[in-house]
């Protein structure tokens, strides 16, 4: 069996056993999965050769949630961690070609990533600058970006995304480069709000850095 695999196998049993202990007995507390199980299962996943890897650990962390809410453990629900490990196995790596291409499976991996997002909002959980990090790596992987179609799904989830970062005051140098590989310019100027000119007056493009120190202290102020 594969390792994560193995790792799911592990924390089921240990599930199985806790059910069947009297409830609040020591050995059924000792035994019950915690988050930290969870996480450790979609670390596995995470470092998986696996092309579905992405697929694995976002089915994983559903059923983990749908299972701590039958339990009634309400303490016991995906944390930031958990995500932050689904997103980083949605990140597509070379070794993940298929028939010369991995166009397939990074357009995949940047779905579950928007579907992701949209459950960890709901789960009312605070993103920092490594989620965001992540979230965009994921999204912006796909070849449908960049896009000079404003109606596409990637394109909108990258507008939304980067808007909340800049909420949160949790924009990057990193952050920023990520978004702007993946638009053009009237998209891009219109994420910063055209606080900014792209290209100085004597025609060079203005580096991302000083773009970046232009924009409003709002954006980046909880990376100090």
């Amino acid at each position: 069996l594969h390792v994560a695999q193995q790792a799911e196998d592990i924390v089921y049993s240990m599930m199985l056993r806790s059910m069947f202990q009297p409830d609040k007995s020591e050995e059924a507390e000792s035994i019950m999965p915690t988050v930290n199980h969870l996480n450790c299962v979609l670390k596995c996943w995470s470092k998986s050769i696996r092309a579905d890897r992405g697929i694995h650990a976002y089915s994983y962390l559903r059923a983990w949630n749908e299972w701590s809410k039958q339990q009634n453990q309400k303490d016991n629900y995906a944390d930031l961690e958990s995500y932050c490990l689904v997103l980083q196995s949605c990140l597509a790596h070379k070794s993940d070609e298929i028939d010369g291409t991995m166009n397939e499976v990074a357009r995949e991996m940047s779905l579950v990533a928007i579907r992701l997002w949209t459950e960890l909002e709901v789960a009312s959980l605070t993103p920092d600058s490594r989620a965001y990090s992540l979230l965009l790596r994921a999204i912006c992987q796909t070849a449908e970006l960049p896009s000079n179609s404003a109606n596409t799904p990637a394109l909108t989830a990258l507008a939304r995304v980067f808007r909340k970062c800049c909420r949160g005051g949790l924009l990057t140098l990193e952050i920023l480069e990520l978004v702007r590989n993946a638009t053009n310019d009237t998209q891009f100027s219109k994420l910063v709000e055209n606080k900014v000119k792209l290209v100085s007056k004597d025609g060079a493009e203005v580096p991302l850095k000083k773009i970046l120190e232009t924009l409003p202290d709002e954006w980046r102020k909880n990376m100090n």
